[in-house]
């Protein structure tokens, strides 16, 4: 009888093949300044604007976290449920209210946090990067355990979901 393994190997920095000499070292828990500015170093070898974009872009994905995670938390909310005990409709309401000013705090961005849901992970990344080494790099996060690629509509959503629990 044969005998299978499972061997799982965590993947914490992506450097891709490159034959030139600079490479990109993405850092983990990249909300800390250290790791925000070696992740700025790394990504600045291949682009100034880059590596000032990605931090704009971690801040969008934490708006988005944000904005998406009352609804992660909780049943979703019914204010028409004629049924429900005070009890239930007090949450319903309270749930209502926190989404109503996260929306309203994040009204600037709805479109775009529309594109992370629906949209291919390339239209996402081209909007945000320049460099070709960079948007690879961050694609990864769109497709590992996705079983899509890239320019799959909806791969722009895995990118959020690698970040969700993150703070």
């Amino acid at each position: 009888m044969p005998i299978y393994l499972l061997l799982t190997v965590p993947v914490v920095v992506i450097i891709p093949p490159l034959n030139a000499a600079p490479y990109l070292s993405p850092y983990p828990s990249p909300s800390s300044p250290p790791m925000q500015e070696k992740n700025w170093q790394s990504i600045a070898q291949f682009s100034l604007r880059d590596a000032d974009a990605f931090i704009e872009y971690e801040r969008f994905l934490g708006q988005a976290r944000e904005l998406i995670e009352p609804l992660l938390d909780s049943s979703p909310p019914n204010p028409w449920d004629g049924q429900a005990k005070w009890s239930e409709r007090k949450h319903t309401f309270a749930t209502l209210g926190k989404l109503l000013r996260l929306g309203w705090k994040s009204r600037g961005r709805l479109v775009s946090f529309y594109e992370l849901f629906t949209a291919p992970a390339t239209n996402l990344l081209d909007r945000w990067f320049e460099s070709e080494v960079v948007k690879a790099t961050l694609a990864t996060d769109a497709v590992i355990g996705a079983m899509v690629g890239p320019k799959s509509p909806g791969s722009a959503y895995v990118l959020l979901h690698h970040v969700m629990g993150e703070e």
